[in-house]
């Protein structure tokens, strides 16, 4: 973290801009500035925009599309969202805040109970929560099927419709706590059979009660979503994952886990029972898959103008993701040829796209027009702002005393002669070389300890950066939130 600045004014992208370039000038860090892991927030886009005019006028390339990479984890939240209450969530949404606001409870329950099970699960949590009278009630129960433990390690989770994490939780909560739950809903239901006072609720708590087969779709649920939870926890970054390489492993997983699950319900003697499961999976699936499928395609392509999938419309893949993988030495070109086996197209797609971002951006290296780029970097961080020095005529003296006294000295120049005559490309040498060893400390230590070997000098430096690209923005995101 680098600067965490008070942001003033309207969230427009120029205003981004503005921010994000003070401080890497302050850190003489614009020559540095590469690739930007972001939400699909429009502002984002065209803060990106800006940052190109600015390291245009010293002369630096830019590509605000292709250094622009979406946050995976906005990708889980979409797609198990879909899952969770459908392709029209940003409605349902809408409906719920507003009957949350206008305090119409009657109309939230019924929009929450339209969703199967687990809207059911959030009404009795709800109902639960709502007086305290009721929660000692609740913590009673669970002091007593639940001795020894302490009350607060299993206190109710309620999930919402915005973080689907909070559903999985509250799920996995519940089923610890599942016992008391029933015992608390039957006897509110059977003393408003008998006629006690007070009960204000009873129609509405009987039709959100649990039976056994809701149970079993909520379990079939939490199944489904274990997967989705453990990515979204691995690629937060906190251990040795959380890197772009870890993106297309991820996707493959979970696309072959919705596929799986998918026919195990159409095989199952539960298929009647289970037929909303299958079509959210179906949701989920198409969902994740369309936006795998633009990954591998050079144009973007129309499939609805529903608001997800417009989403996935704006995530055409970088380069950088398919080389990520390619120069993980674990990985390599031989992932996407084991895994992509039945799709030639992607494979080819994947190795065309890396051998390019390869050759142009870093298997010359540091030659002549890097070094103009330096130089007018750096006579623009040493230039005081107000002085109106002429930059072309500095950086052209500054040049013209690099050339007359040459950048290396003679022997390193014959050797580098001599390494030249007997070279073979760094991409294609990595590609052949076996790596039997597991990486105990991942690709980016990897490249590291090699950034001084000559055979990859180059492939190192692209290995370094490509391996320091998070695959979420979970880290400012959590930082921002404290």
């Amino acid at each position: 973290m680098l600067g965490l600045c008070p942001f003033r004014g309207r969230h427009t992208g120029e205003n981004q801009a503005i921010h994000l370039w003070e401080v890497a000038t302050r850190y003489k860090l614009v020559d540095k500035i590469g690739y930007f892991t972001l939400d699909n927030a429009t502002n984002n886009d065209s803060a990106l925009r800006f940052i190109k005019n600015y390291l245009g006028e010293i002369g630096i390339s830019f590509d605000p599309v292709a250094r622009r990479l979406r946050c995976f984890g906005h990708v889980i939240n979409l797609v198990v969202k879909a899952f969770l209450w459908g392709e029209d969530v940003e409605t349902f949404e809408a409906e719920i805040i507003t009957c949350a606001d206008l305090d119409r409870e009657v109309e939230e329950l019924q929009g929450w109970r339209k969703k199967g099970p687990l809207g059911k699960l959030h009404n009795v949590l709800t109902w639960i929560c709502r007086t305290p009278q009721r929660w000692d009630q609740f913590e009673e129960k669970v002091r007593q099927n639940n001795r020894g433990l302490a009350v607060k390690a299993l206190s109710l989770i309620r999930g919402n419709a915005t973080r689907w994490g909070g559903d999985y939780d509250s799920l996995t909560r519940a089923f610890e706590l599942r016992e008391s739950i029933e015992e608390l809903v039957s006897a509110a239901i059977r003393r408003n059979q008998d006629g006690e006072r007070g009960n204000t609720q009873p129609h509405a708590l009987l039709q959100d009660e649990l039976h056994l087969e809701d149970w079993d779709i909520l379990r079939d649920i939490m199944d489904i979503l274990q997967p989705f939870r453990k990515w979204q926890l691995m690629l937060q970054g906190r251990q040795h994952y959380g890197q772009l390489h870890d993106i297309l492993p991820a996707m493959d997983e979970l696309l072959t886990h919705l596929e799986d699950t998918r026919q195990g319900f159409d095989a199952s003697e539960r298929r009647n029972a289970t037929k909303h499961i299958r079509t959210a999976l179906d949701t989920a699936w198409c969902l994740l898959n369309k936006f795998l499928h633009i990954l591998f395609t050079s144009k973007s392509l129309i499939f609805d103008t529903n608001i997800y999938y417009s989403y996935y419309i704006l995530t055409n893949l970088a380069p950088v993701h398919f080389a990520s993988v390619a120069l993980h030495p674990e990985m390599k070109f031989e992932y996407f040829r084991s895994e992509w086996s039945n799709r030639p197209d992607w494979i080819e797609n994947a190795e065309k796209q890396t051998s390019t971002l390869w050759e142009r951006e870093y298997k010359t290296g540091i030659n002549e027009d890097y070094r103009e780029v330096q130089l007018r970097v750096n006579t623009y961080m040493r230039a005081p702002a107000s002085t109106g020095e002429d930059l072309e005529s500095q950086t052209r003296t500054n040049r013209e005393a690099l050339q007359e006294f040459g950048d290396i000295p003679d022997w390193k120049r014959k050797r580098r002669a001599r390494w030249a005559s007997e070279y073979q490309d760094e991409l294609d040498s990595f590609q052949q070389r076996d790596v039997l060893e597991e990486l105990k400390m991942g690709p980016l230590h990897y490249w590291l300890e090699r950034k001084e070997d000559i055979r990859y000098k180059n492939l190192a430096k692209m290995g370094i950066e490509l391996n320091s690209i998070p695959a979420m923005s979970a880290d400012p995101e959590r930082l921002f939130s404290r």
